[in-house]
């Protein structure tokens, strides 16, 4: 396999968020347009909390990516701050599922089963979403009695061998089923986010540990999934509305809910997976979004795409701004991705301007 370097152009992305939030206590409002918001200072607020985020993260963001591809592993999901990842694949007919040091997933495409395959609990192979900083791995698993689980498994490598701990089952009270999405903290201490269905719609979750779980709706939603924490305790995920698939963020203080909408086109829909803790008020946001026709990966404003490839999706984000993901290669088999931050082009002494920020705003966006 190959790596590719991918310049990440610093683009506006037009349109690309519409705010729909609830500052408890105060206002409801869904599906409001940035024009209504403007008579609506306390929802106005909230929009305006995300557009800035976004931006500043969008500038300090602006550098160039290069993506390794991590084959066999076909989806890479979280990434913690030592560089390890999660995922899965099919590797000689069967579902495998993995965990790679920075180490191991640099060896991808050298040598034919470069990872660590996580142990099967009650006798299944589990299904493998977040990894925390010290290794601690978070998913689900189709359990014994025929429903999905999540569960926390503690990981560590010594001395380039493995050492997993005891699985340990995650359910919320009388749910059909649960699954664990991401994780931030330790096996001591740790806050663990996700999803669970019940009465026919999904519903997310924030659980710390020994705690009871906090239950999570987005306000006006028909589903709701949780699929990343941060220190600070935002999250993110993805919300349904009759409007269709959104991504969202909620602030630490958990006062305002902001959706995030990349395309408005027909077909298309917004994921938000990870954050980071690049700053307490300004943490990146990574994703996935469809225009309707191909997936692009974001982080802030910035419309990811490997290469040329026609679809591009990105999961995981850590403090480092590696991020992980998959982009399929029509010619090849699927390959997970890992992208690794490069240093920035230097600008001219004299002030000119920076490669690429003549690409920085469209003719019709505002200045």
């Amino acid at each position: 396999m190959t790596t590719k370097e991918v310049t990440m152009k610093r683009t506006w992305i037009s349109s690309f968020v519409t705010v729909h939030c609830q500052e408890r206590a105060k206002v409801n409002c869904n599906a409001a347009t940035p024009s209504k918001l403007r008579h609506k200072s306390d929802v106005f607020r909230s929009g305006g909390l995300l557009l800035m985020i976004l931006l500043i993260g969008s500038i300090a963001y602006g550098q160039t990516l290069q993506f390794k591809e991590v084959w066999p592993m076909q989806e890479a999901r979280g990434i913690n701050d030592s560089g390890s990842i999660v995922g899965w694949g099919i590797l000689f007919g069967k579902f495998r599922s993995w965990v790679a040091t920075k180490e191991q997933w640099e060896q991808a495409g050298e040598v034919v089963e470069p990872f660590t395959d996580l142990p099967k609990y009650q006798g299944t192979t589990v299904v493998p979403y977040g990894i925390s900083s010290d290794g601690t791995i978070v998913g689900r698993y189709l359990g014994e009695d025929k429903k999905v689980h999540g569960f926390w498994v503690p990981w560590e490598s010594q001395g380039g061998k493995p050492k997993f701990g005891d699985y340990t089952a995650i359910d919320i009270p009388e749910a059909d089923g649960t699954e664990a999405l991401g994780i931030v903290g330790s096996k001591d201490s740790w806050t663990i986010v996700g999803s669970y269905f019940k009465g026919d719609k999904w519903h997310g979750f924030v659980q710390r540990k020994d705690k009871q779980p906090e239950l999570v709706d987005y306000p006006g939603s028909t589903s709701t999934k949780v699929w990343g924490v941060n220190k600070a305790g935002w999250i993110v995920g993805e919300y349904i509305d009759g409007a269709g698939t959104h991504g969202f963020s909620r602030d630490a203080a958990k006062k305002v809910w902001s959706s995030i909408d990349l395309a408005t086109g027909k077909g298309s829909w917004t994921v938000a997976y990870g954050i980071n803790d690049s700053s307490p008020l300004f943490p990146l946001i990574a994703g996935t979004y469809s225009d309707g026709q191909n997936k692009h990966g974001f982080v802030a404003t910035h419309k990811i795409d490997n290469g040329k490839r026609k679809n591009t999706s990105l999961f995981g984000i850590n403090n480092g701004n590696f991020v992980t993901g998959d982009s399929p290669d029509p010619d090849k088999l699927p390959s997970g991705i890992v992208g690794i931050p490069q240093k920035p082009p230097s600008c001219p002494d004299d002030g000119g301007s920076c490669p690429g920020d003549e690409d920085e705003l469209p003719n019709d966006s505002p200045e």
